[in-house]
């Protein structure tokens, strides 16, 4: 995450890649792909305040990324759990 607020856009890929979100040897076509622009926007629109987070907004620009990029993004488990908290307590809110 420290990388998308400084905009440290080439460190982003190797972050991708450690969190087990892409594998390791693909960090440029992620790049070329698209992928860290989305990231850059989707943290934009949670930084923007209001007190509110649209989690099924996230969770569907995640799920379309993974679909346009079969393959190269993928959503690793433990990710998938925590969006999956998020949606519950945003019910329960």
């Amino acid at each position: 995450i420290s990388h998308l607020i400084t905009q440290d856009v080439s460190a982003i890929p190797r972050d991708l890649v450690a969190l087990g979100f892409v594998q390791k040897g693909r960090e440029r076509e992620v790049e070329d792909a698209g992928v860290v622009a989305v990231l850059t926007q989707v943290l934009a629109d949670l930084s923007s305040g209001g007190g509110r987070v649209d989690v099924s907004g996230v969770t569907g620009t995640l799920m379309s990324m993974t679909q346009q990029n079969k393959g190269l993004f993928t959503i690793p488990p433990y990710f998938a759990y925590v969006i999956r908290t998020f949606t519950v307590l945003e019910g329960i809110g």
